[in-house]
C-alpha cells in the first residue's frame, strides 16, 4: 500500500527531509561542492519562479536583486554559508571559480526530455605583433571566422539512491515508526544527513569521471628533467612516478599549449588525492614556496593545499586511483587539472525525498532520493590528468 496519507507520516515530515537534500554536501566532496554552487546560482537565476523559490530556501541564500522579491545576492558573493556546520565551504574566489568550473543550467522539463548548455569554443590562430600588424595596401579579409558557443545536448534522466554494492539495487533508508514519532528532529537529522551524502557522492563522483574521460595526461617525472619511472601509464614503476613541483610546471605548459583559459583568480585548478599532496609536500622546491603564503590567502575550498606557480591546489579523497605498470601492478594516484566551463550540469527537478510503500504492516517507513537531471564534459581540452605512482 502506497504511504500517502497525512496520519500515517505528515507531509511536513517528509518536506523537512527534501530540505536536508539542498543543504551543503560534506567537505571531502570537492567537486560536489563546487557543481552545488553551480547549479544553486542557476537555480536562483532561472526565470522559473518555482526553480527558483526552490533553491531561495536554502539557508545563507538570497536570490539575485529582483527575483521574485528576493533581496540583493550578498551571500553569493560573500561565500557560501554551510547551515549545518556554521562554517564557509567557499571563500568569495571559490565561490567564483566554482560556478565558472562547471556550467549549470536549471529549468523545468521531463525525463527523456533534452537540455541544451553552452559549449566553450576558442577561436585559433597565431598572435604574434608581425601577423596583427596592419600594411597599407593590405584588406581585411571578407572571409569571417564564425564564433560559435556550440550546444551540448543532454538527455535528461532519473537518478536515485542510495546504492548499495552488496545487492546492486538502490535501496532505501528505512526507519521505524516509534523513532519518528519519538524524535523527529533527530530521525530528520540522521536520514536527511545519509540521503544527502548519497547524492552528493553521486554529483561529485559524476563529474570527476566526467573529467577522467580526458585522453590529455601528464605521467608524473618523479625528478626533474628525467623520469625515474616510465613514460606512459603501462611503464610507470612504484614509487617512481612521483609528482614533483617540476611536472606542475609540466601540466601548466600542457594547458597553455591548448590556450585553456584561466579562471578569474588567474589560476587554473589541481586536484589531487592525498597521496598525490603529500608527494608535492615531500618536494623542497613545492615546501619552500608554499610554505611562506601569507596568512591572508584564506582557504579557497574546504581541502584547499596552497598556490604553486598557475594552480590553485586542492585535495580530495574521492578521486579513484586506477593501475598501471607491469600487468597492471601499479597503484597509480590520478589529478585533475582544469579550466573554467569543462562540466556541464542540467538540473530539471532538485534532488528530493520520496516515500516507499510501508513495510512491517506500517512500522517501518523507507526513504530515498529522487532527481531529473543530466550532465558531460563539453570540452575534454579544458582538462589534463596527472597520473602519478
Amino acid at each position: 500500500m502506497a504511504f500517502t496519507t497525512t496520519t500515517s507520516l505528515s507531509q511536513e515530515f517528509v518536506s523537512k527531509l527534501s530540505a536536508q537534500m539542498i543543504y551543503a554536501p560534506s567537505a571531502e566532496h570537492v567537486f560536489a561542492l563546487m557543481a552545488r554552487a553551480a547549479i544553486q546560482r542557476a537555480g536562483l537565476e532561472s526565470l522559473d519562479t518555482e526553480i527558483a523559490a526552490y533553491y531561495s530556501d536554502l539557508p545563507g541564500f538570497v536570490g539575485p536583486a529582483g527575483a521574485i522579491g528576493m533581496a540583493a545576492d550578498q551571500s553569493l558573493a560573500t561565500g557560501m554559508y554551510d547551515p549545518l556546520t556554521g562554517s564557509l565551504q567557499l571563500s568569495a574566489d571559490g565561490l567564483q571559480m566554482a560556478t565558472e568550473m562547471i556550467t549549470a543550467v536549471v529549468e523545468v522539463t521531463q525525463p527523456g526530455k533534452t537540455i541544451l548548455i553552452n559549449k566553450p569554443t576558442l577561436l585559433a590562430g597565431s598572435a604574434t605583433e608581425a601577423n596583427a600588424r596592419a600594411t597599407e595596401g593590405t584588406a581585411v579579409s571578407t572571409t569571417g571566422q564564425t564564433i560559435t558557443t556550440g550546444q551540448v545536448t543532454l538527455t535528461v534522466r532519473e537518478h536515485h539512491g542510495p546504492y548499495s554494492d552488496s545487492t546492486s539495487k538502490v535501496e532505501p533508508v528505512s526507519v521505524t515508526e516509534f523513532l519518528v514519532k519519538r524524535a523527529e528532529h533527530s530521525v530528520i537529522a540522521r536520514v536527511g544527513g545519509e540521503l544527502r551524502r548519497s547524492y552528493w557522492r553521486y554529483v561529485d563522483r559524476t563529474t570527476i569521471d566526467l573529467c577522467l574521460t580526458s585522453t590529455n595526461t601528464t605521467i608524473c617525472s618523479g625528478q626533474f628533467g628525467a623520469a625515474a619511472g616510465g613514460t606512459t601509464q603501462a611503464t610507470m614503476v612504484a614509487s617512481g612516478n612521483y609528482l614533483t613541483a617540476y611536472d606542475l610546471d609540466l601540466i601548466a605548459e600542457s594547458l597553455a599549449g591548448r590556450y585553456v583559459p584561466r579562471f578569474s583568480t588567474g589560476k587554473w585548478c589541481l586536484c589531487l588525492l592525498p597521496k598525490g599532496v603529500t608527494m608535492l609536500k615531500r618536494n623542497n622546491e613545492f615546501r619552500e614556496a608554499v610554505r611562506y603564503q601569507p596568512v591572508s590567502l584564506n582557504p579557497l575550498i574546504r581541502g584547499y593545499v596552497g598556490d604553486f606557480g598557475a594552480f590553485h591546489i586542492v585535495e580530495s579523497n574521492t578521486i579513484p586511483t586506477t593501475t598501471g605498470g607491469a600487468g597492471d601492478a601499479v597503484t597509480v594516484y590520478q589529478g585533475i587539472a582544469c579550466g573554467p566551463g569543462c562540466v556541464g550540469w542540467g538540473v530539471s527537478m532538485p534532488a528530493q525525498v520520496r516515500v516507499l510503500s510501508n513495510t512491517d504492516g506500517g512500522r517501518q517507513f523507507q526513504f530515498y532520493w529522487l532527481s531529473h537531471d543530466t550532465s558531460a564534459l563539453l570540452n575534454a581540452d579544458l582538462v589534463q590528468v596527472v597520473m602519478a605512482s
